[in-house]
Parts: structure tokens; sequence; C-alpha cells
């Protein structure tokens, strides 16, 4: 727990569920209406589409600060991979993680893919 993409997925799930969160509350209270949850709704994909592609900097950001308080290095951390031998020529090398490229495209778009995919089922 006390590494850096943990505090950063917490950062990004905090900001994800927050809208959400606001969202639904909204939704369930007794004087919502058609228009204000059409409103609401696409207000939300809207923030979804933005948090997308803007996101993971503020979160990154706001991870950092938050790092520094605690006294945690604020850097990705890297893992040694294993190495496998390969059998065939067309087999793609192994990566090494530690980097916000890497977190951004395995752990940040897939979760907000996820939530945009659940946002448009509601729609």
């Amino acid at each position: 727990m006390e590494d850096f993409s943990f505090l950063t997925s917490l950062i990004v799930w905090h900001d994800l569920l927050f809208q959400v969160n606001l969202v639904s509350k909204t939704l369930q209270g007794k004087m919502a209406d058609l228009t204000s949850a059409k409103r609401l709704l696409d207000n939300c994909q809207a923030f979804l589409a933005c948090f997308r592609e803007k996101g993971l900097v503020g979160a990154i950001i706001s991870a950092k600060e938050i790092a520094e308080d605690i006294e945690i290095e604020p850097v990705f951390p890297t893992k040694r991979l294993r190495k496998n031998k390969k059998q065939f020529s067309y087999e793609g090398s192994d990566e090494v993680s530690g980097t916000p490229e890497l977190f951004k495209r395995d752990v940040f778009l897939p979760l907000v893919d996820s939530v945009t995919r659940g946002n448009e089922r509601n729609n």
C-alpha cells in the first residue's frame, strides 16, 4: 500500500466515484425528474470523456503532493520482469513496468473505460 501507483489509483478512484456518486444521489432524490436526469447523465458523460484525456495528469500531481506528506517516493515502482525464452521471432519483448505511460495503459484507461461503458448502458 505504500507505493506511488497505489496512491495514484486511490486518487483516480476517488475522482471517478465522487462524480458518479453525485449523479446517483441526485437521481435517487424525491425531486428527480427526467429532464434533470438526462442533463446529469450528459454532464457525467462529458466529465468522463474529459477525465479520460486529462484526469491522469491531475491525479499524478495530487498523488505527488500526498506522497511528499506521507514520505513516499513519488515515482512509479519498477519491477524486474522474469525473462522468458522466446520460442518464435514474432513474440514481443518484455516491458519494464514503472512508467506513467504503462500505468495509463494498464490501469487508468481500462478503469475509466469500464465506468464509461456502465454510464453508456444507463443512457
